[in-house]
């Protein structure tokens, strides 16, 4: 885990350093960096900034690519793809789809291109796979008016891959959303990202996956984190995919190592977060031999997730946290 961290801070570093006029929030520079740690890819600063240049070179006058959502998308696409230039045509392709669905501009429908690229059906076209999210998308924001946005979109998408019809689906969404409720957890829009996730589970019964969540939530706060609605998500991850002791005392370890570290010391809330992703990758790696396919969604879950996240700060919008 050092090594991790130890190259954590250095991206980090680099990048902020690189990008100081961009006047960007650090968390962009955090989560790109923790892109390159989790999918363990080489950096290249040269590599990087060819990249972000290429993306604000090739977007349209009033593209939010022109601006600080391409510092993600660079990651992204660089983490990804061997030839990222080529995959950003496509991720331009998807996008066109999706504002042809009524999906609104900005980051969120960018993020949105980028996990149907990496998790889409290629055996169904793109345009039912966005139609299919809309309305996935409208039924969450009926159920949820005042706290679903377009920040919801990316795992929209992922959910809309379900076998279910849209109406079983909300219906499971919303079970999950109300008994997380029930455990002692606060409405709002991480509540629903969480009810997304535990959503995507084929493996459990929802009334058990429920319990894990309650264990997840009781060994987070046992092991001396401070359980903010941020890390909800993580939660959920954590309820599908571990929930021995060691896990959260790694966790916990890791986020106090963050702690201490100066240029993270101010985000105490985030490097809980951080630290999270960090110890569960080291968990998928250790168990994608027993089933590929539900640690490949846990990996794309846990990168929509995160950018849905940052798309809210590069868009300079705070999502909801307001009950409905």
């Amino acid at each position: 885990m050092n090594e991790y961290l130890k190259k954590y801070e250095d991206i980090f570093l680099q990048l902020k350093k690189s990008f100081k006029w961009e006047m960007a929030d650090s968390k962009l520079f955090m989560n790109a960096s923790s892109m390159y740690v989790l999918k363990e890819k080489d950096f290249s600063l040269a590599r990087y900034r060819d990249l972000t240049e290429h993306i604000k070179k090739e977007a349209a006058l009033f593209s939010p690519l022109r601006s600080t959502p391409r510092l993600t998308m660079g990651a992204v696409l660089d983490t990804n793809y061997e030839e990222p230039k080529e995959r950003l045509k496509d991720v331009e392709l998807i996008y066109k789809e999706l504002r042809n669905q009524k999906f609104k501009k900005g980051a969120a429908t960018y993020t949105t291109a980028l996990v149907l690229l990496s998790s889409g059906d290629r055996t169904v076209p793109f345009h039912e796979q966005t139609s299919k999210t809309m309305e996935v998308h409208r039924a969450m924001k009926k159920e949820h008016p005042f706290i679903t946005s377009e920040h919801d979109y990316p795992l929209a998408s992922l959910l809309a891959q379900r076998k279910e019809n849209t109406e079983e689906l909300m219906n499971r969404i919303e079970y999950f959303y109300k008994e997380a409720t029930g455990i002692g957890l606060h409405k709002g829009n991480d509540l629903q990202f969480l009810s997304h996730i535990l959503s995507l589970d084929e493996e459990h019964e929802k009334e058990e996956l429920v319990e894990r969540l309650k264990e997840a939530a009781a060994e987070w706060k046992k092991s001396g984190l401070k359980l903010k609605q941020l890390h909800y998500p993580a939660l959920a991850l954590l309820a599908l995919t571990s929930l021995e002791k060691v896990t959260f005392e790694k966790i916990k370890r890791t986020a106090d190592d963050l702690n201490r570290k100066k240029p993270f010391r101010w985000h105490k809330d985030w490097n809980s977060l951080t630290a999270a992703n960090l110890v569960m990758v080291t968990l998928f790696d250790q168990q994608k031999a027993v089933d590929v396919h539900l640690f490949a969604t846990m990996e794309t879950v846990m990168e929509a997730q995160n950018a849905a996240m940052i798309a809210t700060i590069a868009g300079g919008a705070a999502v909801s946290s307001s009950g409905s």
